[in-house]
């Protein structure tokens, strides 16, 4: 199996860029023959943050936005995986 490990420095705060660059590099390592793609930890939004209010905008359910473009990239790509940390949501929206 052909790994891709992404290194990439996100836009803070503002995850729609982020998620058109983070498709973008999935899809280029799927092109390249990758069956399994890993993204950084926080990859939409940046790591650092004063606290959980502060970044609480930005999170985002897990089937949300950032979910539905990475697995349009995996499908198109004849099925691979693909590793995605983020801001989630809570289920109560906190």
């Amino acid at each position: 199996m052909k790994l891709a490990a992404v290194q990439y420095r996100p836009p803070h705060g503002r995850p729609d860029r982020a998620r058109r660059e983070l498709a973008r590099r999935v899809r280029a390592a799927i092109d390249a023959g990758a069956r399994l793609v890993v993204l950084p930890e926080m990859a939409t939004t940046g790591y650092v943050w004063p606290d959980a209010a502060a970044l609480r905008p930005h999170a985002e359910p897990a089937r949300g936005p950032t979910f539905e473009a990475l697995r349009a990239e995996a499908r198109t790509g004849g099925g691979a995986w693909v590793v995605c940390g983020f801001a989630e949501q809570a289920d109560d929206g906190a």
